[in-house]
C-alpha cells in the first residue's frame, strides 16, 4: 500500500466515523419511525464500511485510527 492509497483509506475511515455518529444522532431525534429506520440503516452501513476498511489496513500491517463503536 502506498502513501496515496493509505491517505484515501484514512480519509474513508474518518468520513465514515463522522457519518455514523451524525446518523446516530439524527435517528435519536427523528420523530417519524420510517426516518429513524433510514438513519439506523445508514449507521449500520457505515459500521460495515469501517470494518472492511479496518480489515484492509490491518492486512497491510497498518494500525487503523481508533474509533468508538456507535450503539
Amino acid at each position: 500500500m502506498n502513501t496515496v492509497e493509505f491517505g484515501l483509506m484514512y480519509h474513508s475511515f474518518e468520513t465514515n466515523i463522522t457519518g455514523m455518529q451524525l446518523m446516530m444522532g439524527f435517528a435519536q431525534c427523528a420523530q417519524d419511525e420510517e426516518v429513524k429506520k433510514y438513519f439506523t440503516k445508514g449507521k449500520e452501513l457505515s459500521k460495515e464500511i469501517l470494518k472492511q476498511t479496518e480489515d484492509i489496513l490491518l492486512g497491510n500491517h497498518i494500525q487503523p485510527p481508533p474509533h468508538r463503536e456507535a450503539r
